[in-house]
This record gives structure tokens, sequence and C-alpha cells, in this order.
């Protein structure tokens, strides 16, 4: 076999391995969402299932930008920080340890986020890993902006409130359930922000918007046309 032939499929290897590390990505961030609504605790913490959940998809992230060398003591340095303060807070420590816990699970998602979006940005062509990647991304931003709703309601409470249950307190998965909603732009004005957190809010909704059509420019301007060149 020539050297050409053998770094080609080392190359092919490389690429499949990657799109595998997305698809486990993804697969975790779906399974976080969907099991938010049905494990989340009373109170503005996450419950302890969340938090297994939440864990798995940090260490599934890190498995991702571990294969960046440079970059590789930096990324687990913030996922030990966000899974022995996630752990700490799923054992009742939530006092000391929430507040922290929160921030290093965001500065990790956002560390992993920028990534991605590096991975797509530099990418010569549209492949799994590239789609994998572009999904993956749109996700965190909702998953982190949640997390950022909760540490704003910790600090300065009465920020988010309740326009149907007005009884019950916010719940953990209140601010996730929000998160996407005004991402997606859809608003159905269950849960609604008060003071300075509509700033935050305003961000997240250009976000949602503008996300999809950037990327779909990207990924066309990617795209081989008919004549075998990129359009």
């Amino acid at each position: 076999m020539s050297t050409s032939a053998a770094s080609g499929k080392m190359q092919r290897l490389k690429l499949q391995t990657t799109s595998h590390r997305f698809a486990f990505l993804l697969c975790s961030q779906f399974a976080l969402i969907v099991i938010s609504p049905f494990v989340g605790s009373a109170g503005r913490r996450p419950g302890p299932v969340f938090s297994v959940f939440a864990m798995t998809l940090f260490l599934t992230a890190l498995n991702l930008v571990i294969e960046k060398r440079r970059l590789r003591g930096v990324a687990i340095l913030l996922c030990a920080a966000a899974v022995v303060t996630g752990l700490l807070n799923a054992l009742g420590f939530e006092r000391a340890f929430l507040i922290p816990g929160i921030i290093c699970a965001m500065v990790f998602i956002a560390f992993t986020t920028g990534m991605i979006l590096w991975k797509i940005i530099s990418a010569t062509k549209v492949t799994r890993e590239t789609l994998y990647g572009a999904v993956s991304a749109y996700l965190f931003v909702g998953i982190t902006f949640g997390m950022a709703y909760a540490l704003v309601e910790l600090l300065a409470p009465g920020s988010i409130r309740l326009t149907v249950e007005t009884g019950r307190p916010l719940a953990w998965q209140d601010f996730t359930f929000f998160s996407f909603i005004t991402l997606t732009t859809i608003g159905y004005g269950d849960v609604v922000p008060i003071g300075g957190v509509k700033a935050l809010v305003m961000l997240e909704a250009v976000i949602g918007a503008m996300y999809p059509p950037i990327l779909i420019g990207r990924l066309l301007t990617l795209y081989p046309s008919r004549d075998g060149t990129n359009s």
C-alpha cells in the first residue's frame, strides 16, 4: 500500500471516529433535554438524575475535544471542575457549590461550543462531522442559556416568573424549557423575564434567529457544485 493511500485511509478513519463522537454527543444532549421535564427537582437546583445526565454529557463532550493536544489540559481542567461541583451539588452541598457549579458548567460548555464552531468554520467540505457539530453547537447554546437563567434567578430572585402556574415556585427544568422556547423564537408566554435579564433573553433570541441562516450559508459554501468546485 502506498504512502498516499495509507494516509487517506487514516484520514477517513479519523473522520469516522470523530463523527461517532459527535453522534454520542448529540445523543447525550437530546437525552438531557428530553428527561429534563421529568427528573427536575422541586427547587432551583438540578435533581440528582438530571445531574447524572449532565455529567455524562460533560464527559462525552470532553471525549470530543480532548483530541486537540494544545487545549487538552484546559479541556480536562474545565470538565473536572464542572463534574466535581455537579457531583457535590447532587450529594446535597448546593449551598456552597451550586453557583460555582453552574459557572464551571457554563464555562466548559462555552469552551466546547467554541471548539465545535471552529471545526465547522475551518472545514473544507460538508461531512457528517460538520452536520453533527452544527446541531450540537445549537443545542449547547440552549443548554448554556438555561443555566444562565438559573444563575440569574439565584442571584436576583424574581427575574423570571411563571404566568400560568403562578403558585408554583420555579424549578430547574423551567429554565431549560424557557431557554429553548426563546432560542427557537416560539415564546409561549408561560415563563417571562423581569428586569435586566431581558437583555440576556434578547441575546439568545437573536442568536436563535441568526444561527440557522448563517450556518446554512456556511455549509452551502462548502458543498461542491456540479462542476466539482465549491459554490
